[in-house]
């Protein structure tokens, strides 16, 4: 598997916790804590499909250093997109995918989106 670091806010907190996922037909939005005090919002627009798996039942992300010390990532190649373009589904097909990784502390999100994410501080 190869990941990029996407470059934002999160990444410069060590770990921190998927809280809430909300979807409607426009985004998705990933409420994600890294302190107490802090709380932001993932928001992505126009996704295509999104997951949320346990961080146990994603054993094969977990080889690589890039994503074992980065909260937001871009799985380049051999990640969930991948598989989709494999079983030739339709939108990896008519669209041009990303696939992002949102690690938390137990639970993790991959979207499959066009664009990069929007980070937003949410206040408590």
């Amino acid at each position: 598997m190869k990941a990029e670091i996407v470059s934002t806010i999160l990444n410069t907190y060590t770990i921190g916790a998927v809280i809430a996922i909300n979807y409607d037909l426009h985004q998705l939005v990933i409420t994600y804590e890294v302190s107490e005090s802090k709380i932001y919002n993932i928001i992505f627009e126009d996704i295509v499909a999104f997951k949320m798996l346990n961080e146990r039942d994603m054993l094969g992300y977990w080889k690589h250093s890039t994503i074992i010390n980065t909260n937001i990532l871009k799985i380049v190649a051999d990640g969930w997109l991948d598989q989709e373009k494999n079983k030739r589904s339709i939108s990896s097909q008519l669209f041009d995918l990303q696939e992002f990784l949102i690690k938390g502390i137990d639970d993790c999100v991959c979207v499959l989106s066009e664009r990069l994410p929007r980070i937003e501080e949410k206040y408590k």
